[in-house]
């Protein structure tokens, strides 16, 4: 009787020992699932925004090169070499495009501080609507890369 009650007792023991290391497997599985999750959601961040610096560094380009087109003379306007001009701007612009790089569209909307940047303001019609751009801004897969600097009415 008293070997069988010894036993019991070990089994009981046992039996705890084995449910505290089985609800330990269990927890170290549910935390290395979360750490696989995590490290997937980090690299589709990364890569989502591994493009950043470099487009980044092609904005003065694209602005340079939308200055160039807007101060072109009439007279060239309809030339083949302005044509062949504009189309490697809208190349440029399929290349970013295709990066996650998107202008935003500023005129005629509302000021928004999120996308938009008041460098200046003059009297309109209607308070804060904007009025002109004087810097186009751009979102990378929809987070501002650089806001667009406008001038908004007062």
């Amino acid at each position: 009787m008293e070997e069988l009650e010894k036993l019991q007792k070990e089994l009981e023991e046992v039996k705890k020992q084995a449910e505290e290391y089985l609800s330990g497997w269990k927890r170290a599985k549910a935390d290395f699932i979360n750490r696989e999750h995590e490290t997937a959601r980090e690299r589709e961040a990364w890569i989502k925004f591994a493009n950043e610096s470099f487009a980044h560094a092609l904005l003065p380009f694209v602005d340079s090169f939308h200055a160039a087109l807007g101060s072109m003379p009439e007279a060239l306007i309809s030339s083949e070499w302005a044509q062949g001009f504009k189309q490697l701007g809208n190349q440029l612009e399929e290349v970013l495009g295709s990066a996650g790089v998107q202008p935003i569209e500023s005129l005629t909307a509302q000021f928004n501080p999120s996308l938009h940047e008041c460098v200046g303001t003059e009297k309109g019609a209607e308070m804060g609507k904007i009025l002109k751009e004087i810097q186009r801004g751009y979102l990378l897969q929809g987070r501002v890369l650089r806001p667009a600097k406008v001038i908004v009415s007062e």
